[in-house]
Parts: C-alpha cells; sequence; structure tokens
C-alpha cells in the first residue's frame, strides 16, 4: 500500500527524470559506504547529481515521467546520476568518478529522452587520445565522409590531404570557417 512518503519520493523522482537532460544508469554494488561519499563527491563538483532509490518507486517515477526507456535498465543495485546540463560533461564526471572503483558499471541511459547503452554514455567524454589526434580523422568517418567536405572547400589537393591529417580541434575549426565563408553572400 503506498505511504505518503512513497508519493511523495515518486513525485520528487519523476520530477528529477523530467528535468534532467542526460541520465546514466549505474550498478554500484561492491561500494563501501565512503567510496560511495567519495563519488558523490567527484559528481556533484562537476554539476552531476547521484541518486539512490529503490527500483519499484523509480519504475513508477518512469512511467509518470515519460521516461519508460529507464524501465529495464533499473534492476539489482541502482544509482542514477543526471545532469540538467551538457551530456558531455556527465560522461566526463562518470569517468572520473568511478575510474578508481573497477566494481562500479553503467548499465545505459537516456540522452535526450532515448535509451543508449553504456557504450554510449561513456563514449561521450573524449579520451586523452581524442583530444591530441595527429593521425587521420576517423571519428568524423562514422558521421560523414570527410573527403567531400575537404572537396567542397575548393583547395587543392596537397592542402587536402593535409586538412584530413590535422588535429580534431584544428578540423572542426577550419570547418566552421568554410562555413560561414560558404553562408556570406559578399
Amino acid at each position: 500500500m503506498p505511504t505518503d512518503a512513497k508519493r511523495d519520493a515518486v513525485r520528487v523522482l519523476a520530477e528529477l527524470l523530467r528535468g534532467s537532460s542526460a541520465i546514466a544508469v549505474a550498478d554500484y554494488r561492491g561500494l563501501k559506504v565512503s567510496e560511495m561519499q567519495t563519488v558523490r563527491r567527484t559528481l556533484r563538483a562537476n554539476g552531476v547529481e547521484l541518486h539512490v532509490a529503490k527500483n519499484r518507486l523509480l519504475k513508477i517515477a518512469a512511467d509518470e515521467a515519460d521516461r519508460a526507456d529507464l524501465k529495464p535498465m533499473l534492476d539489482g543495485p541502482t544509482a542514477l546520476a543526471t545532469i540538467s546540463g551538457d551530456e558531455v560533461t556527465l560522461a566526463k564526471a562518470l569517468q572520473e568518478a568511478f575510474r578508481p572503483y573497477k566494481v562500479v558499471t553503467v548499465r545505459g541511459g537516456l540522452l535526450g529522452g532515448a535509451a543508449v547503452d553504456a557504450a554510449r554514455i561513456i563514449g561521450l567524454a573524449p579520451s586523452r587520445q581524442d583530444l591530441r589526434l595527429t593521425e587521420p580523422i576517423l571519428l568524423l568517418d562514422a558521421a560523414f565522409d570527410a573527403e567531400p567536405i575537404a572537396q567542397d572547400l575548393d583547395v587543392g589537393s596537397v592542402q587536402r590531404r593535409q586538412l584530413l591529417e590535422v588535429p580534431y580541434a584544428k578540423l572542426v575549426q577550419l570547418l566552421l570557417h568554410a562555413a560561414i565563408d560558404a553562408a556570406d553572400p559578399r
């Protein structure tokens, strides 16, 4: 029988789910209380909140918040990491907070209301390797072919080859300048 305290908890959880732009579901089994406090502090310092609640209440709140895609992930000891800002910040904070604790696993979550697996959430945080790319940009291949973009920039073949080998941040900058120049009706 639902009590007033449980109704209030469901209402608060539903508001939390509605107000979050990204949610990660983690299994914290095996963490000591002191370790959980350290994880919470690390996440909080990055603008991420960590919530632990009964799965039954979370499932009811997920239905009320139109976030039913979360329900299959709510099994066993469950912690919700939520943010109402940048999803990449959530992923970076999770990596930082969970790195010392190999027992914590991310099950999946929601990004912009769509259910995603753990690899997609963790993959949002760029690794140090991604930040220092000097080889051809393979990241862009997943979204689109970079060669036609280089051709559209009206540069010679030597410059085109160089464009495909520049660091990621520089490539983004070059593409933005090219897009601005293309939109400028001069």
